[in-house]
């Protein structure tokens, strides 16, 4: 595998956003959607979702709602999965336990649109295996 090379830029108004698109998508192999109330909202979303598939970039988002509507992916956390760590994290603090640094996500869940892999071209694997693989790579860090 070749390392990932990242294009990156902003916007400060959803304004521009499909101009940036036009300016990101060609030659990139994946489209990350982030957290971002500016760029990623309900006005947003059908632009970011038909503007990466008319040039054929799968998009990797963050909720499963995304999936839903025409994202290839998305790895998220559920609010029992939240509410799991937070309950474990409060056990600790009571006990008497730091808090410690930034804690990202301890469980998530993988989601698959298999009709957009498909009509991307892609062979979509099941949504356990590729959580299973995430998991093996995250404990590998």
């Amino acid at each position: 595998f070749e390392p990932l090379q990242w294009r990156t830029d902003s916007i400060q108004d959803e304004s521009e956003l499909h101009r940036r698109l036009v300016d990101l998508l060609p030659g990139a192999d994946v489209f990350l959607a982030l957290p971002d109330r500016v760029a990623f909202n309900p006005r947003t979303a059908q632009n970011v979702l038909l503007t990466t598939y008319r040039y054929r970039v799968p998009v990797i988002a963050f909720s499963p709602g995304y999936v839903q509507a025409g994202a290839l992916a998305a790895v998220y956390s559920t609010p029992r999965q939240i509410g799991a760590q937070t309950a474990v994290l409060l056990d600790r603090l009571v006990r008497g336990a730091s808090a410690g640094t930034i804690q990202t996500p301890g469980e998530f869940s993988v989601a698959i649109n298999v009709q957009v892999a498909r009509s991307l071209g892609l062979t979509p694997l099941p949504e356990n295996e590729v959580h299973e693989r995430l998991k093996a790579q995250e404990g590998s860090r």
